[in-house]
């Protein structure tokens, strides 16, 4: 049986697509094409936690739970994007039923589990400076598409020491 036949929904999202998606999550999402940002709210503060382009290897999850609880993470697509939604009922029948659907949702797990890990690492032992050259190198289709606030807040710093850090590269790449 293939896949496709459970999708329910497919979303095709402009870059205007609201931000504020407070609300409780039941599906799970795959990412097809185009670029979204997770980011969330702290003390009126704007946190990037995440940005994903599409096709994406596994299944993107903004929420899927068994309980209903409001998701406290915004979604945005940053560009257009086209998503494929499936319902929190297809998913747990997929699971049940087809013992290679659930390795693949346990290995879409670990994944996004490793990337939280490997960003947190950066954060806690790089430089912002280090930082931003290992996202420039690691994400060359992300640097043409983000604007200069995201990739700061992704990157765990202030858009302005963001703008210094670039300044001060361009500097050493002109004397160079």
């Amino acid at each position: 049986m293939h896949f496709r036949i459970f999708v329910t929904t497919i979303l095709y999202l402009d870059s205007a697509w609201p931000s504020d998606l407070y609300k409780i999550c039941s599906n799970i999402y795959f990412l097809d094409s185009g670029c979204i940002r997770y980011f969330f709210y702290r003390n009126d503060i704007e946190y990037t936690h995440n940005v994903q382009m599409g096709p994406t290897a596994f299944g993107v999850t903004f929420g899927l739970t068994q309980k209903e609880v409001k998701s406290e993470v915004n979604i945005e697509a940053l560009i257009d994007t086209h998503i494929y939604v499936l319902s929190q009922q297809d998913h747990q029948y997929l699971n049940k039923t087809y013992p290679s659907y659930k390795e693949i949702g346990d290995w879409s797990i670990e994944e996004v589990i490793k990337q939280r890990v490997e960003q947190g690492r950066k954060i806690a032992s790089m430089s912002p400076e280090e930082r931003y050259l290992d996202f420039v190198d690691n994400n060359i289709e992300l640097i043409k598409i983000l604007p200069q606030q995201i990739i700061a807040s992704y990157l765990g710093i202030r858009p302005e020491s963001l703008s210094r850090i670039r300044k001060r590269i361009h500097s050493k790449n002109i004397k160079d």
